[in-house]
């Protein structure tokens, strides 16, 4: 009976969950927003990571919501809303990746991400494995 009760908890859990994220990903656009600057015309853009760095709360809290996406919940998705979830977390991810390294760029240890090795394995390898363990980015690294 028990093993019913917690089978019937988490389907209904993963519903709500489901009804409940963001497909707009409004939290990332905010950040975005926030501490990116567009010039010349539009045509170009730059973030302010030093800015990030030191308010990564919103952005942490994002990374928290895709990090809870389980497989189950990402294959129920349409082909947009998973490509959508791919790309926003791979851009956040990185950006998490810049921010945990800032000191390397302000010591001139990194001048690009480049720099930082492994940019690729990293950011790809934290999204698939928070989308399939359900792991938080906090815990990786």
């Amino acid at each position: 009976m028990r093993i019913l009760v917690f089978i019937t908890g988490a389907v209904f859990q993963m519903a709500a969950f489901a009804q409940s994220f963001d497909h707009s990903h409004e939290n990332f656009t905010q950040v975005l927003d926030k501490h990116v600057v567009v010039y010349d015309n539009d045509l170009k853009s730059a973030v302010n990571y030093n800015q990030l760095a030191q308010d990564s709360d919103p952005l942490n809290a994002y990374l928290d919501a895709l990090s809870a996406v389980g497989k189950p919940l990402y294959q129920s998705w349409t082909s947009q809303q998973q490509l959508a979830f791919l790309i926003n977390a791979y851009n956040g991810f990185t950006l998490k990746l810049i921010i945990d390294s800032i000191d390397a760029f302000r010591s001139g240890e990194a001048e690009s991400i480049r720099d930082l090795g492994w940019i690729i394995l990293y950011t790809v390898g934290k999204i698939f494995f928070h989308a399939t363990r359900r792991k938080t980015h906090a815990g990786l690294g």
